[in-house]
Parts: C-alpha cells; sequence; structure tokens
C-alpha cells in the first residue's frame, strides 16, 4: 500500500476515535455533581433553574463564532456564562473539559446535558428549554 494512503488512513481513524472518544467522555459527565461556581456568579445558582456554562479558548478556531452569541445570551440571562479557559484553567479541569468549545447544563447541582462542538444560538436556547422539564 501506498505510505501516504496509509498516513491518510491513519489519520482519519485517529479522528474518528478522537471525536467519538471524546464524545463518550463528555456524555459521562452527565449526571456527575457540578463544581463551585461561586467565582463567577457571584452567588448560588437556582436549582430549579437549569444554567448554561459555555467554555471557550481564546485561540480556539471553532470557539470564534460561537463565542459573540453566548456572550450576548449572557448579557440578557443571569443563568448563562462564557468562561474562558484561560482565565479560569481550574473550573475547566473541575468540570474535566476535554475540549473547547463545550456547553454544560448544571442542573440541581448536577451536569444535566453536555456537548463539544459549536451550536447555533437557535440550539442553544433550544437546549436550555427542554432542560426545564
Amino acid at each position: 500500500m501506498d505510505p501516504f494512503l496509509t498516513t491518510v488512513a491513519v489519520i482519519i481513524l485517529l479522528a474518528l476515535a478522537l471525536r467519538f472518544g471524546m464524545s463518550m467522555r463528555v456524555r459521562r459527565s452527565v449526571g456527575k455533581p457540578a463544581p463551585d461556581v461561586s467565582e463567577l456568579s457571584g452567588r448560588p445558582l437556582d436549582p430549579h433553574e437549569s444554567t448554561m456554562f459555555y467554555f471557550y479558548g481564546p485561540h480556539c478556531g471553532a470557539c470564534k463564532p460561537m463565542t459573540p452569541v453566548v456572550k450576548a445570551m449572557g448579557e440578557q440571562r443571569d443563568n448563562v456564562f462564557a468562561v474562558d479557559i484561560s482565565e479560569h484553567p481550574k473550573l475547566a479541569r473541575e468540570f474535566g473539559l476535554i475540549a473547547t468549545p463545550t456547553v454544560l447544563l448544571v442542573r440541581n447541582g448536577r451536569i444535566s446535558q453536555a456537548h463539544v462542538g459549536t451550536l447555533s444560538q437557535a440550539k442553544l436556547e433550544q437546549m436550555l428549554s427542554n432542560d426545564r422539564a
């Protein structure tokens, strides 16, 4: 087999393993207790309301289109936080982040939903509204 094709095949397999492995790890975080986030909110979170945490990196290319959208949502709502992982590395570790962008929803002190990758504003709003039940 051609060495170039072998290299391409290995890269594709690694990318698939990484993608689906990340997805599985994020799903495993659902249901785990959320760490203390008082440094972000300055107050305890309302246990009856879902709180969205959007983790991004300042140099993350996939984060660039999503960050302004989430920051605008955060200005309009008390339960949406855009968290720069370079400013809050300890919090990112405590949440078990593995990649950016990551959106986590916390309800009743536990992670109720998790998503790695970019999302539209409509999808973010849908995640929040579906998490109220």
